[in-house]
């Protein structure tokens, strides 16, 4: 037993000089990081429904507006990489071997190692090779979706001829045409690099498209919401066999509104002929 050493010293733990598994340089260790830096800095609680390519893409964001005096934005990295971290995520940081991460590229992939799964890879690059347009879904949109998966995903590995031919596959026979369309003929004459140029700008075109198209169903909800809410305030009791057989009547009283475009006030008398009104006097007709 060494001198001073005692049997109760087995009962107290020991912390290493460097606890933490992040050793940083100097000059990152002396940088001054105030409570406004860390304010923007993003958080990874180790939860499942996490996404941790996100967070790293987060704290790239983050530390890009920082100040750099005196560092580089890798060492900036580093330094703030450990106040993201919470409650699970801060537990693994604690549980690695100190002084074991030494730049950022070794801290970025330890975490991406720990928090995106092997499954979650294969599950995105099944998506990615498996891709399929939605019914209801316009090329555009399609386009975004199918990059979006890329982007969640950039370790797939899938080259780029092979990415616009499962794009490409994945499409409904109405954007098929599209394509054929803005190709002018088929598209299978290009490279990857033209093909992608190709539905880029596709997508651009028919967003502009889609764009109109909802604005005009948006003018055509809004009129037919504000006939609907005319009628909605008319309440009409008829036997049910009388409006059957006055349908015709019904009808030019209606067309003859929407020709001549008659407004009328809440409490004005509408004059109507001699059928509709003596089905009138059966039911009733008024607004409320």
């Amino acid at each position: 037993m060494a001198a001073n050493e005692f049997m109760g010293d087995l009962d107290i733990p020991t912390i290493p000089a460097s606890p933490s598994s992040i050793l940083l340089p100097t000059a990152a260790r002396n940088y001054e990081l105030k409570s406004s830096h860390l304010n923007m800095l993003p958080s990874f609680y180790g939860l499942p429904n996490e996404d941790p390519l996100t967070h790293i893409k987060d704290i790239f964001n983050a530390v890009s507006s920082f100040p750099l005096t005196g560092v580089t934005e890798d060492q900036l990295r580093m330094r703030v990489f450990p106040y993201t971290l919470k409650d699970k995520a801060k537990y693994w940081l604690n549980s690695l071997k100190p002084g074991s991460l030494t730049t950022w590229g070794a801290i970025q992939k330890k975490f991406l190692e720990k928090y995106f799964s092997t499954q979650k890879t294969d599950m995105l690059r099944d998506k990615i090779l498996l891709f399929a347009q939605q019914d209801d879904e316009s090329f555009c949109e399609a386009w975004e979706r199918f990059n979006g998966l890329l982007n969640q995903c950039p370790h797939h590995g899938i080259p780029l001829k092979l990415q616009m031919r499962m794009f490409h596959k994945g499409l409904t026979p109405s954007s098929h045409n599209i394509v054929t369309n803005f190709a002018g003929g088929s598209y299978k004459t290009k490279t990857p690099e033209e093909t992608y140029e190709l539905f880029e700008a596709i997508a651009m075109e028919t967003q502009h498209t889609d764009t109109r198209g909802k604005r005009i169903k948006a003018n055509q909800d809004k009129a037919f919401k504000e006939i609907y809410d005319i009628l909605s305030k008319v309440n009409i009791n008829l036997p049910l066999l009388d409006v059957v057989k006055q349908i015709p009547a019904y009808g030019k009283f209606i067309k003859h509104l929407i020709t001549h475009k008659l407004n009328f006030a809440p409490s004005e008398e509408v004059k109507l002929n001699k059928n509709v009104s003596a089905l009138c006097c059966k039911g009733s007709f008024h607004q409320n």
